[in-house]
């Protein structure tokens, strides 16, 4: 973003302009090219990148670091560039550097290291300034100021401050920088801790004895101000991070007293900006403000500030990446790139603790991504629940054996993968009349009156209707179990949900599978409609199946009766046909088989027949007809 900032003069103020420049910043490997082309003129510029080391401290998204990285280094592969780029960085962030290779390479071949100031050229940068405006510095100050620095290493920025207060403590008779003022300041490593704790300490920081002691809240405000505008590292190492003036007043609760404080506080004539221990600024006029600590140095040589980043440095990497996820979601808050994974689970674990250290912004976060995964995790358990109980109905389809089992299991499937309070099975048998086949509820108090609203609903319906085997009867008993909906709906307690689903068979409703829930957030779902659809036919299936078993076991015991009855048959019928003297007969026997069932027979009587001649014989015969069974 500061590197558009840098270019976007170069570009118009239209639409298709500023989609180029987003672009071509956005393109690391060529991009540069193209920024250059920009630029007015035939003059040469120069770009320098201070600080940058924030690349590795400020900026949390790789890709982003990446990017950044690969377009600046470009300026060394470009023949006669009307651009040069330095940078300038700390050397104990040379380490992060190697790991790229573009950096890598221009560190081995253009990188410039600077050692500390010593000798005669720290003596002029104590010096020359000030005989520049006419003054003259002590020579026990500047030897005791020499000795101070060779006792602090990474001195700079805290001799910059200490010569800028000793500036202002100036004698303006004499024109001397005096030794007395230095010391009245604490020396190089104590003036900016003196500073610091005056300003932290006291409204009146500017007097010699200051008296106007700050409240308890503004000491509060203060601390957490400070914390928020430094990163810290994985070891003892911390950096600066300027944060926008809006986030430093989620601090605050939502009254307009506390916020006029807190701004007072921050940019009053008594506050931390006036005291020059913060700094603001703004990008550019319609940007967003910031706020960064004045000096890097308060870091390590304000005692107190040491001492807070001192206390829950775990804790505080945590916020910090926190505050990072948070980022990166921001840049896409439509899209569910919320913080996952390990780093969510490390924070839920130290919620108590985080809680009260993060503004609301963060907390609202963190209960989404919360939220969020908690969603997904019980999606997916709903999942494997449903292919789980959808596979035990398939099993139980598969490995038919009984159609009141599989009624059962499929209306407690039912109610199992809706998350509903219960589930009824409405069957409509043959000759009209509605039964309650299934009821699932784990209410032990509703399930007794639930049977009993059904039971009273299926009485008026079966009432309503004289039965009737015509087409035009069923189709109104048909339609009068379609409208139990609104009259089960109607007679149970209000909110409740009832979602019911006709079971059909070959285009005819066999019965209706019925959800409710007594939840008044209750949502009934697609998904829900889908999968209770899915019990509903095969609810559907198995009856069909269950009658065409019953058919089919009625024709295999009418064929056993057959083939017994034929047996017995065959065991009565004479060897042939009798020829009996007076009468003609006009029928001949036959088996049960092929009479559908039944048989007739001439028996004569055994006593008579055995030993006589059938054609002579005058003997009485036996006229037999029987049934299957031979009765």
């Amino acid at each position: 973003a500061a590197l558009r900032g840098v270019f976007e003069p170069f570009f118009k103020r239209v639409r298709s302009e500023i989609q180029m420049l987003y672009q071509l910043t956005a393109c690391g490997s060529t991009g540069l090219s193209g920024l250059i082309e920009r630029l007015p003129g035939s003059s040469k510029y120069l770009l320098v990148v201070d600080q940058f080391e924030e690349v590795f401290t400020v900026c949390a998204n790789e890709a982003e670091r990446q990017q950044f990285i690969e377009l600046i280094t470009q300026a060394a592969d470009i023949q006669q560039s009307r651009l040069a780029i330095v940078t300038t960085m700390r050397a104990d962030f040379l380490g992060p550097c190697l790991h790229y290779p573009s950096l890598h390479r221009l560190i081995q071949s253009q990188a410039m290291f600077m050692p500390p100031l010593s000798g005669v050229n720290l003596r002029d940068a104590i010096t020359e300034p000030a005989k520049r405006q006419g003054y003259i510095v002590e020579e026990p100050l500047l030897l005791q100021i020499l000795e101070d620095v060779g006792k602090e290493p990474g001195f700079l920025p805290l001799l910059e401050f200490a010569l800028t207060k000793l500036w202002e403590r100036r004698d303006l008779e004499s024109n001397v920088l005096t030794l007395e003022q230095y010391e009245k300041l604490g020396r190089l490593k104590g003036s900016l801790d003196l500073h610091a704790q005056k300003v932290y300490s006291y409204k009146d920081y500017d007097l010699d004895f200051p008296i106007q002691e700050r409240t308890e809240q503004e000491l509060g405000w203060i601390k957490r101000i400070f914390l928020q505008l430094v990163r810290t590292g994985e070891l003892e190492k911390d950096t600066r991070q300027r944060q926008f003036k809006t986030k430093l007043f989620e601090i605050l609760e939502d009254t307009l007293d506390e916020q006029e404080a807190f701004r007072e506080l921050l940019e009053g004539e008594q506050g931390l900006v006036k005291g020059r221990l913060l700094v603001t600024g703004q990008e550019k006029a319609d940007s967003e403000p910031w706020v960064d600590l004045a000096h890097e140095a308060l870091i390590d040589s304000w005692k107190q500030f040491a001492e807070w980043r001192q206390e829950n440095r775990d804790l505080r990497r945590l916020i910090d990446r926190l505050n990072d996820a948070m980022r990166e979601w921001l840049k896409n808050p439509e899209e569910a790139n919320f913080l996952m994974g390990g780093l969510l689970a490390q924070i839920r674990e130290k919620w108590s603790e985080i809680e009260i250290n993060i503004s609301p912004s963060l907390k609202d976060f963190y209960q989404k991504s919360d939220n969020y995964e908690k969603q997904q995790k019980n999606q997916q358990l709903e999942q494997i629940k449903q292919q789980d109980l959808l596979s035990s109905l398939g099993f139980a389809l598969r490995s038919f054996n009984n159609i009141n089992d599989f009624l059962s299991t499929a209306t407690l499937n039912a109610y199992r993968l809706t998350n509903s309070d219960g589930c009824a099975l409405l069957l409509l048998k043959s000759n009209g009349q509605v039964r309650l086949e299934q009821l699932h509820c784990d209410d032990a108090h509703l399930k007794p009156r639930i049977q009993k609203v059904v039971q009273a609903l299926i009485h008026r319906i079966e009432s309503s209707f004289a039965f009737d085997s015509s087409n035009s009867m069923n189709t109104k008993k048909i339609r009068s179990i379609a409208d139990f909906d609104s009259e089960f709906n109607h007679h149970l307690q209000s909110g409740t949900h009832i979602r019911g689903i006709a079971v059909l068979s070959k285009q005819v409703e066999r019965g209706r599978l019925y959800i409710f829930s007594f939840d008044p957030h209750y949502t009934w779902t697609e998904r829900y409609e889908k999968l209770v659809r899915l019990i509903a036919d095969q609810a559907a299936v198995a009856l069909e199946r269950s009658e065409m078993d019953s058919e089919i076991r009625r024709k295999e015991r009418l064929e056993r009766e057959l083939e017994v009855a034929a047996e017995i048959q065959l065991g009565l019928l004479p060897y042939e046909c009798p020829s009996i003297l007076g009468v003609n007969l006009a029928a001949r026997c036959q088996t049960a088989e092929r009479v559908g069932g039944n048989y007739y027979d001439f028996i004569c009587n055994q006593d008579t027949y055995r030993g006589v001649d059938q054609r002579e014989s005058q003997e009485i015969w036996n006229i037999v007809i029987g049934g299957v069974m031979g009765k």
